[in-house]
């Protein structure tokens, strides 16, 4: 599934994407989720369209991103992480983070990445 297919589709299972991503504060339900959650903005290398992805905190993905962006700044990152949405044809564009995979573009030769 490419990257535009995804974003169309909203699976709810995981899929492999090597991502632009960069922290922000955008929550889609209204109420500040910050606490529990830390929201990027992502987006497919040579793709406009992005998306929103949360991850819990305190999840192993969470922790690792989290110290990745404090150690860069706000500067955008490539990396390579596992999306799905939370529930199908709910119209919203924010999806979940639900492993992390790499801190760069290059995965372990037993996945295959999406662009």
């Amino acid at each position: 599934m490419d990257w535009m297919e995804f974003l169309l589709e909203q699976p709810t299972s995981p899929n492999l994407f090597r991502l632009i991503a960069e922290p922000v504060e955008f929550y889609e339900f209204g109420d500040d989720d910050s606490i529990r959650y830390l929201c990027m903005k992502v987006t497919a290398a040579n793709e406009k369209q992005e998306c929103y992805a949360d991850v819990e905190r305190t999840s192993p993905a969470g922790v690792t991103l989290y110290e990745m962006f404090a150690n860069a700044g706000k500067e955008p990152q490539n990396i390579a992480v596992q999306l799905a949405f939370e529930q199908k044809g709910l119209g919203k564009n924010q999806a979940l983070i639900t492993e992390f995979i790499s801190s760069s573009w290059a995965t372990p030769p037993f996945r295959a990445p999406h662009y």
